[in-house]
């Protein structure tokens, strides 16, 4: 299938070019916060669409599958897709059932890649983030003042490694990060001003204005003596990560050794 359109109006052809849609739905949708254009496309079977502002699915018949109610809906992944209703957010499925129920004010879901039935949800309430389990029941109450989202679309995060970024306020008034993993335990306490995802068992962390790499039981192997860019992943890739020595791009092993320097380049990427 192919989209087309047509008079500022969007529809779907097969591959013979056969019309399968009219071009009757919105070019201009408010799939986003930004109220941008945006391209449907069918993504396991289902086409998101919009008409008068609001949004909801068809199937490759053109038949409407889910009603076109929503205020903002992202595209199914992983059976589900991110819906906004009324200022609220949740997840619905292929029915349009609510796999997690439309009274959140911000919901992201952190996919646990080895077994799918352990991935959780981070949820806020009321400017505090919480965490439930796949089928909704309670693992943290909301409780934290913000999780670290490290990758991939709007409400579809992945786990990586099963550790989430969370950050609390302290005394001082300050923010700090520390992790929690899927069931919930606080296994690195916050007291990081920044921090990366957890990459061949390392993660990134930022304290007094440098960056070294901690283990998952928290414990520094990686001293504090580098530096990142804002962009800068720091994920491992095979026992090597890239970060900054004295403003210059640097390859490092798990110890913190260098093993190439890279001055003049901007950035590199590992196969």
């Amino acid at each position: 299938m192919a989209t087309v359109r047509l008079n500022g109006k969007i529809g779907f052809i097969d591959k013979t070019g056969n019309e399968v849609v009219p071009c009757i739905y919105d070019y201009k949708t408010n799939f986003g916060p930004d109220d941008g254009y945006d391209f449907s496309t069918f993504i396991g079977g289902l086409a998101r669409v919009s008409l008068d502002g609001k949004c909801g699915f068809i199937d490759n018949t053109g038949k409407v599958v889910i009603p076109l109610i929503y205020d903002w809906a992202e595209h199914f992944a992983y059976g589900m897709a991110y819906v906004q209703l009324n200022e609220k957010v949740g997840y619905i499925d292929k029915t349009g059932k609510e796999a997690v129920p439309i009274m959140y004010d911000g919901v992201e879901f952190y996919r646990n890649q080895d077994d799918f039935q352990n991935s959780i949800f981070a949820v806020c309430m009321d400017r505090k983030w919480g965490f439930i389990d796949i089928d909704c029941n309670e693992i943290v109450p909301p409780t934290y003042d913000g999780i670290q989202t490290f990758g991939g679309y709007e409400g579809m995060w992945g786990t990586y490694e099963g550790m989430v970024g969370v950050l609390v306020r302290d005394d001082s008034g300050a923010y700090r990060w520390g992790f929690i993993d899927e069931t919930g335990m606080e296994v690195v306490s916050p007291m990081y001003s920044n921090l990366r995802a957890f990459s061949e068992g390392l993660a990134a962390v930022e304290l007094n204005g440098k960056w070294g790499f901690i283990d998952r039981a928290g414990i520094v192997v990686v001293p504090f003596i580098f530096d990142l860019d804002y962009w800068d992943h720091a994920e491992f890739t095979n026992g090597l990560v890239s970060v900054r020595a004295n403003s210059e791009l640097v390859v490092i092993d798990r110890a913190g050794n260098v093993v190439v320097s890279l001055a003049g380049k901007e950035e590199i990427w590992f196969d």
